[in-house]
Formats: structure tokens, C-alpha cells, sequence
């Protein structure tokens, strides 16, 4: 189920949905380009799809992208997804593969470079990374770093989001 609010937004939904009608058959056609492209003159509208009690997106992060489909959290201003070093998540906690961010060409791990954490926007400052944690009242949570990588949701971004690949999650599991 998606939501979307004006015709053209449908015909959009309409348009990806018919190209990506399963799961797995949910896959970025590149064609090889992998160039990020100017911000859009018109809001993008990308698909919202409904779980239970929760809110899903599909966000595309990396170069090449890799799909990652996380929680609308209304609750804060962040949100995570597994990576391939995470604990406890990835295949059986969520529907996408963890993010390699080996494979990603744009990837940056922000780090505390010295000690001097001015590059930590969200986490607490550690000589290897900006940790940052998230706990529900359901009883999840998560632990991530901070990192930095091209990422899109509904269309393609000329500049790098911020992004917290999880690095632990609870067996409560419901962050993505």
C-alpha cells in the first residue's frame, strides 16, 4: 500500500510500482550511470508503504546504489540501516541485505579525526567513528556510526545525505 498526493505523484507511483513489482525484483536501473544528477526544479515523490503500526521507504544509498528500506520514524530526526558489519541484523531482521559499504565508491565513515569530534553531527565523538544509538519504547534499539554517502529516495540527489548504518540491533528488532 503507498501514499501519494496529486495525480502526477500517482502516475509516479503508478510508473515504479509496474517496474518494480516484487521484493526482489525491486533493483535501481542504473545502466551503468552512476553519476548523481542536479536536485529536481519539482518535489520528488517516491512510495510509502505501510506495515504494521509502521512506515516504510525505500532509500537508495551508495555508488553503485544499493536499496535499503528503512522506518519513517516520526519520533526523531534519524534513522539507520544494517551494514554489512552489523550484529544481530541484516538477513532475518530485515528485508534488504546489509549495506556493503565496501562496494560503494562514495562511502565515508565520519571519525572523530584526534579526538576532535566537530565532524560528529548526531553521535557521541570515538577515535574510530561518531557513535549514535536509538532505543524504543518497545524495547529495540540500535547502535550505528555516523556516515556520509549519496543517497535518494524518489529520484537521485546531487549532494551526499547523512546516513547511520546500524551496527548492533536488539533481538526485539524493530529498527531499520
Amino acid at each position: 500500500k503507498t501514499t501519494t498526493t496529486t495525480a502526477t505523484a500517482a502516475a509516479k507511483e503508478k510508473a515504479y510500482s509496474e517496474k518494480k513489482e516484487t521484493k526482489d525484483d525491486r533493483k535501481v536501473d542504473h545502466d551503468g550511470d552512476d553519476v548523481a544528477l542536479p536536485p529536481p526544479l519539482t518535489p520528488q515523490v517516491g512510495p510509502l508503504f505501510q506495515g504494521y503500526g509502521t512506515h516504510y521507504v525505500d532509500v537508495w544509498v551508495g555508488t553503485p546504489p544499493q536499496r535499503q528500506t528503512v522506518i519513517v520514524d516520526t519520533g526523531s530526526g534519524v534513522t539507520a540501516f544494517p551494514c554489512g558489519e552489523c550484529d544481530k541484523c541484516g538477513r532475518g531482521f530485515h528485508s534488504d541485505d546489509p549495506f556493503e559499504e565496501t562496494e560503494s565508491s562514495t562511502f565515508v565513515k565520519i571519525k572523530g579525526a584526534g579526538g576532535k569530534c566537530s565532524d560528529c553531527e548526531l553521535g557521541r565523538c570515538y577515535e574510530t567513528a561518531c557513535k549514535i544509538s536509538m532505543a524504543y519504547q518497545e524495547g529495540s534499539s540500535w547502535t550505528a556510526y555516523e556516515a556520509e554517502d549519496v543517497a535518494y529516495a524518489g529520484g537521485k540527489h546531487r549532494e551526499a545525505l547523512s546516513a547511520e548504518p546500524e551496527r548492533k540491533q536488539t533481538e526485539g528488532g524493530g529498527a531499520a
